[in-house]
């Protein structure tokens, strides 16, 4: 969780250095600064179009783009605006400053993308917290995160995302994806690491069945994913997919033990990306 600690504080401890510091040059000295805050996940890869504060000193990025180092390859994603809601004056006075953001995707995608709006508060008792709508982004977007088992998919995941994190380390964490009808296709190999969660050995043998086939796409009709922090040490997984071609209806329910204070890098670990050290 000092991870966690430490990009946020430092990424908005540079909104407010940029406040002192306006004359320097708004864009080119946001970008620098966002990149050595965030070097972990972008590696100075992050570029803005544009940078503007107002009268109240709330803040407007606009065409960002940067290239996610995940944990099998990079990913390149943009966003249409990032903009908070209240002046960054707030941060010394340690009030939470809103911020919203639109259009985050993968860069070459032709979906919707994710919205964004969340809050975060400075100080001893600093807390941040983000909740998204996941409109509509595409499998085939999202090879680099796991090749072995996106190659070649498609459909489109919709759902929701809720993220929270605060000074007494007390994370909260939720996830819904649905890759509703008329479904895609997925990589035969991604139900080879479903097999250590069926207990049924009749439900194991038709997903053997499946990921040994001559067919390497399998087609599905619709699929959903849960992941839920039930308590700081404790994660709930569900997944469910139907294969009408195997006559397959799939549900399975997971317990995971996390580590309280490394929770949100164990997290994005299970979701493929990053390596969690």
């Amino acid at each position: 969780m000092k991870k966690t600690v430490r990009v946020f504080a430092a990424a908005f401890l540079s909104l407010s250095i940029i406040v002192a510091m306006l004359w320097l040059g708004r864009r080119p000295l946001l970008e620098t600064l966002i990149n050595a805050s965030m070097a972990d996940f972008f590696k100075g890869s992050v570029r803005l179009s544009s940078a503007e504060f107002d009268s109240h000193l709330r803040l407007s990025l606009k065409g960002i783009s940067g290239n996610f180092q995940a944990k099998s390859g990079i990913v390149a994603l943009q966003s249409r605006e990032i903009k908070t809601l209240d002046s960054l004056l707030y941060l010394l006075a340690a009030k939470p400053v809103r911020f919203v953001m639109d259009g985050l995707r993968p860069l070459a995608s032709m979906q919707e993308g994710i919205r964004a709006r969340g809050s975060y508060r400075a100080g001893i008792h600093w807390r941040f917290e983000m909740e998204a709508d996941i409109l509509g982004v595409g499998l085939q977007d999202l090879v680099a995160l796991s090749p072995e088992n996106l190659a070649e998919s498609t459909g489109t995941l919709q759902g929701t995302l809720h993220f929270a994190t605060d000074a007494r380390q007390d994370p909260a964490f939720g996830l819904i994806l649905r890759a509703p009808e008329p479904g895609g296709r997925v990589h035969a190999h991604f139900f080879d690491m479903l097999l250590p969660y069926l207990p049924q050995a009749a439900v194991q043998a038709k997903v053997k069945e499946i990921s040994a086939g001559a067919t390497r796409l399998v087609s599905y009709r619709d699929a959903d994913f849960h992941m839920n922090l039930e308590t700081p040490d404790h994660m709930k997984l569900f997944l469910h997919i139907l294969v009408p071609e195997y006559n397959m209806d799939l549900n399975i329910n997971m317990q995971v033990h996390v580590d309280k204070k490394n929770s949100f890098f164990q997290i994005a670990q299970m979701l493929g990306l990053i390596q969690v050290s």
